[in-house]
């Protein structure tokens, strides 16, 4: 006689065979084979200075993910001594199984890929990647408007950005969100283009509250919602409350 128990919370069931008890390995779903391969790898190397920066992304969808890695943060004179070793010469970097991996966008892809946060179907992976590049279009305007600040003091943002370009990119994310339900950006569940928007979102307050403002959302009632939401998940909670405490 065959008795088989799963276990919902691991990829692993309770095989009883002729009064033998064995635990094996099933592939049950894509989600648990993922979860059992990750049982089998070693940690992630994710490696940046000690800012918040272009590596957080990367840090929120590991941690949404419940991944185990090694979030190594370098000084500058570290980073004279490594810079060379780098093909593309640029951090952050992630070192997965032997292998370097470059540019922080590429970075979150695969881990979001690698974890489950990229999407259920082709279609909902290709959603998530538009909400992604919306961002990463904002980013690239961010990094045009604020110019590096004088030695010892911290990017202030022009007035412009945040009273236009600001209100015209969160006009269009807002549009963006509510067409797909007005929950996630991408299907029926957390994606990493939720992590993103929220990132953009948590970024922009922090340094609106360095220049004694506000960011006001009630214009953006579901991308409010988002940010609300992502905030509250426990694992984000929890790394917003312990992460090292940076400038940006």
């Amino acid at each position: 006689s065959v008795l088989l128990t799963t276990h919902s919370n691991t990829s692993l069931c309770t095989l009883v065979v002729s009064g033998h008890t064995q635990l094996v390995a099933l592939l049950l779903n894509s989600k648990h084979h993922h979860s059992y391969q990750a049982e089998l790898r070693m940690p992630v190397k994710l490696t940046y200075f000690n800012l918040r920066g272009r590596a957080e992304f990367a840090r929120l969808v590991l941690v949404q993910a419940g991944e185990e890695w090694e979030d190594v943060r370098i000084d500058q004179a570290k980073w004279a001594e490594m810079k060379p070793s780098l093909p593309l010469g640029q951090i952050p970097c992630l070192e997965v199984d032997g292998v370097t991996i470059c540019q922080s966008m590429t970075i979150a892809r695969y881990l979001a890929r690698r974890l489950g946060l990229a999407g259920s179907t082709d279609l909902e992976a290709a959603q998530a990647d538009e909400a992604v590049d919306a961002v990463s279009d904002w980013i690239q305007q961010q990094k045009e408007a604020i110019k590096p600040p004088p030695p010892g003091q911290k990017p202030v943002m022009p007035r412009e950005f945040v009273d236009v370009q600001l209100q015209a990119w969160l006009v269009k994310m807002e549009r963006l969100l509510t067409s797909r339900g007005g929950k996630y950006f991408s299907g029926a569940e957390l994606t990493w283009a939720d992590l993103a928007v929220f990132h953009v979102l948590d970024s922009m307050e922090d340094r609106l509250k360095d220049q004694e403002e506000h960011l006001n959302m009630k214009a953006f009632p579901r991308m409010e919602e988002l940010e609300v939401m992502v905030r509250g998940l426990p694992n984000i909670k929890k790394w917003l409350e312990t992460r090292p405490k940076t400038p940006f």
